[in-house]
């Protein structure tokens, strides 16, 4: 039997991100795609809502995804220069993604390894293609499909045809008259 033990050096670094030290306080995602509606989103307390194209709760996983943008791992700086942007699919970008002030815009894959190339803040970087598909996707994807808000906790609930309430804990239902 063979075991192979591996100790990262002293001098490893961590993987290198879009941003350093990612604002924690984002109020406003803006997402502008080619050819669809342009998504926005707005913090709310502790809740984002979807504003347009439709108003509804917004999802509260997605909504994390997209603001996870800034954490993504970095696999290579390029240095291109602005009549080199068409050729990564970034003049114009495929989508856009703002975070308040910050701007991600999004092109095409690298071909070796899908990556995705981003430029943020005049810089290309190729990361992992996690988040553009989602950013393709259509309002109703990022609408929270929960009834209630978490925390919330209903004690009557009417239909048509039936009530049901909630009494010492326990749940009891009932037909209503025609």
């Amino acid at each position: 039997m063979l075991v192979f033990l591996s100790h990262p050096g002293k001098d490893t670094e961590p993987p290198k991100t879009l941003i350093s030290a990612p604002r924690q306080d984002v109020h406003v995602i803006q997402v502008k795609r080619a050819g669809k509606p342009q998504l926005l989103f707005v913090r709310e307390e502790s809740y984002w809502t979807l504003r347009a194209p439709v108003v509804a709760p917004a999802h509260p996983r997605r909504i994390r995804d997209l603001l996870a943008v800034p954490t993504l791992p970095v696999s290579a700086r390029l240095g291109v220069g602005g009549d080199e942007l068409p050729r990564f699919g970034l003049d114009p970008p495929l989508a856009v993604l703002r975070l308040d002030d910050d701007t991600f815009e999004f092109g095409t894959t690298d071909g070796l390894d899908e990556r995705r190339y981003v430029r943020h803040q005049r810089q290309v970087y190729l990361v992992a293609d996690s988040v553009y598909p989602q950013l393709t996707q259509a309002a109703d994807f990022f609408i929270d499909p929960r009834l209630l808000k978490e925390g919330l906790r209903p004690e009557r609930i009417s239909a048509p045809h039936r009530a049901v309430w909630l009494e010492d804990g326990t749940w009891h239902s009932e037909p209503l008259p025609a």
